[in-house]
């Protein structure tokens, strides 16, 4: 189980993929009249979960006789869902016969926080704020995918060091939500060259549609449970550490 400073990232296309492949068959056998329509942004529930799961795990020892070790263990693998539902919702968009919606946008905001945030990192590098070898690792690298995945590198790099980072810095905390945000939706969306997929049949499609929409239903409960965990923690303030799924106001600490 994850540890209270736990950081979750996508590293890659397989991570998600491999995510998505190990809950199917979880999701498949939702009864069909339990299954929730996916209406969401995935990405932006990815984020927020894993801020959650990051916040209710740091606190688990307060949960000793509230919940089991299997149910902590369920409300730690709670981003792995959450990136399984990411993963199927970018392939019913790459299957589709429409190119994905807002792509080239996306890429052009990522480019950019991209070029901020890794500038500001290599500056507090330099002054030794930050270790360089870490801001080293996220210079490396060329092309659509890399840069997709150095924002989710960056949103963790300034993540882990934000005390140290305080005052010094003028990439901010909704920086930092947008690059792991943008960066989760594209990582699942490009493909090595950047064209759109042939056209799916249509059965195929709504097949992929189906099972996205499982996939979030999954979530959806998941989140329930993580978010009654958090109530037992914070009462009424649970809003500010386990955000709601599409919230974009960041946690407090």
């Amino acid at each position: 189980m994850p540890g209270p400073n736990h950081e979750i990232e996508v590293e890659n296309v397989a991570e998600a993929e491999a995510a998505f492949n190990e809950l199917r068959a979880q999701a498949e056998g939702l009864a069909a009249g339990d299954v929730l329509p996916f209406r969401a942004n995935a990405s932006l529930a990815y984020h927020n979960v894993s801020r959650g799961t990051e916040a209710v795990l740091a606190r688990q020892a307060d949960l000793a006789g509230k919940l089991t070790t299997g149910e902590l263990e369920a409300l730690a693998a709670a981003p792995k869902l959450a990136l399984a539902v990411v993963f199927a919702a970018g392939r019913v968009s790459r299957l589709s016969t429409h190119p994905v919606e807002g792509l080239n946008d996306r890429l052009a905001r990522a480019r950019l926080l991209r070029r901020v945030m890794l500038r500001s990192a290599e500056a507090c590098a330099e002054a030794e704020v930050i270790p360089a070898a870490e801001v080293e690792v996220i210079r490396r690298g060329r092309g659509l995918l890399d840069t997709a995945q150095d924002c989710l590198a960056l949103a963790g790099l300034f993540r882990r060091h934000e005390g140290a980072l305080a005052s010094k810095t003028p990439v901010t905390s909704q920086m930092v939500v947008e690059a792991a945000e943008v960066g989760t939706a594209l990582v699942t969306l490009i493909k090595p060259a950047n064209l759109p997929p042939d056209a799916a049949p249509a059965a195929e499609v709504a097949a992929a549609a189906a099972l996205r929409d499982r996939m979030w239903t999954l979530l959806v409960r998941r989140h329930d449970d993580l978010f009654k965990a958090g109530a037992w923690l914070w009462g009424h303030a649970v809003g500010d550490h386990v955000p709601a799924l599409q919230s974009r106001t960041r946690p407090k600490k």
